[in-house]
């Protein structure tokens, strides 16, 4: 997780000094990111269920379905 972390955060950070503001931005969004990863296997049909992911056990619903 600590690798994912860290590639996700060079893929957000392009620059490289941020601010407070600008880095807990970019936190956020890498949180985003790795919290709507799948958990298992992703199938390319509609009609197969929509794959569990970390957002889930936190939020209780998809990242996406949180307004």
């Amino acid at each position: 997780m600590i690798q994912s972390m860290k590639s996700s955060l060079k893929h957000v950070i392009s620059d490289g000094l941020l601010t407070d503001d600008e880095l807990l931005t970019a936190a956020k969004k890498t949180q985003g990111i790795l919290n709507s990863r799948p958990l298992a296997y992703q199938g390319t049909s509609d009609e197969e269920p929509k794959p569990l992911t970390p957002a889930h056990f936190l939020a209780d619903k998809a990242l996406k379905d949180i307004q």
